[in-house]
């Protein structure tokens, strides 16, 4: 289990910290009993899969995060659980295709928003 969680001092890292631990946004889904795996797409730097692997002690975790630098924290936020967590860099979208991140476009343009464009 991680001892620290790293939070980068610019971008979102803190608020998103603060939505899912401070917040508990993610309390009310419940509990779901036995929980098997868990698929995080726009995992972001891990927060959210953390918290699942807190709350529910899944068999497995699927990080899925675009963001080189993000996935890199990701990576490093996640690696103390052990090898059924898993980090894939990489984009979710219902086509097979190329996308690009656009920064500073959408919403606030920090690190939790895209969006993603086609080459």
């Amino acid at each position: 289990m991680p001892t620290k969680i790293g939070v980068r001092n610019q971008g979102s890292d803190f608020q998103v910290f603060k939505q899912i631990f401070g917040r508990q946004e993610y309390s009310v889904i419940g509990d779901l009993g036995d929980v098997d795996t868990v698929i995080d797409c726009g995992a972001n730097v891990g927060l959210a899969s953390l918290f699942f692997w807190l709350r529910y002690q899944p068999r497995r975790i699927i990080a899925v995060e675009p963001d080189p630098g993000n996935a890199a924290l990701c990576r490093t936020n996640l690696e103390g659980l052990g090898p059924s967590v898993q980090v894939i860099q990489a984009a979710v979208w219902p086509i097979p295709t190329d996308l690009a991140i656009s920064r500073g476009v959408f919403r606030d343009g920090s690190d939790w928003t895209g969006p993603f464009a086609w080459p």
